[in-house]
């Protein structure tokens, strides 16, 4: 993965974004349409890291989040890994497992992706989405119930789910797994102030946190949602 970042936007005479500059660590400069940077980012390719898509498309500021909806987030940024230095679990393996490369492959057509474990014929767990964070670097989140899975991808830092989504995951019963958080060690298993609102918006006592290395946290609404 292409590691860049935006130094800058050229805007047409109506104030619309036509291009980015983006620089790599060497220092070399380019510049995309819109369309190519998005298209990079959404088949993991590149990623740009004061840049984010969002799920309806958008090429925004990393720092602008949106305020519908649920987020769930890592709580501290500096513990994000790097994906190329991490091994993806306890078994050392260093490649994708058949499940883990077709739940790639449908995320990068829709978002989320939907498996039903009859006709897809598929069991995924949460070990498969630290492969997949390990992978490329960014979040996933699994939800389950007994006939399907629906698996959202978000960026490095946070996944947004829409309210629309919200609705259709809790009124079809589906329960929040787990997500992942980018990282190795202990403090990417800390659970955000978002992630416990996410636990009470679907009315469970608990989740999972995977990071990037397969260790995992199950977190509660009993919690001390103030640990450090």
């Amino acid at each position: 993965m292409i590691i860049l970042s935006c130094i800058g936007k050229i805007r047409d005479k109506n104030g619309r974004i036509t291009d980015y500059k983006l620089e790599d660590k060497a220092g070399k400069t380019y510049s995309w349409k819109a369309e190519k940077i998005k298209q990079a980012i959404y088949n993991v390719e590149v990623k740009v890291s004061n840049l984010t898509l969002t799920q309806d498309g958008r090429l925004v500021d990393s720092s602008k989040k949106s305020n519908k909806g649920i987020t769930i987030e890592t709580r501290n940024t500096n513990a994000v890994g790097k994906p190329g230095l991490i091994s993806f679990n306890a078994l050392g393996k260093g490649k994708l497992s058949g499940t883990q490369k077709r739940i790639l492959e449908r995320l990068k057509q829709e978002n989320p992706a939907y498996f039903n474990k009859k006709k897809d014929n598929i069991s995924i767990d949460m070990k498969d989405m630290s492969c997949l964070t390990a992978y490329s670097g960014v979040e996933y989140s699994l939800f389950s119930r007994q006939d399907g899975y629906y698996i959202f991808r978000g960026n490095e830092g946070a996944i947004h789910i829409s309210d629309d989504w919200f609705l259709k995951l809790f009124n079809g019963k589906y329960k929040w797994t787990g997500h992942t958080h980018p990282g190795q060690g202990i403090q990417s298993l800390v659970p955000s102030g978002a992630d416990y609102d996410t636990l009470e918006r679907f009315n469970q006592e608990s989740s999972l946190i995977y990071n990037s290395v397969g260790s995992r946290y199950k977190f509660g609404r009993s919690d001390n949602n103030e640990t450090e």
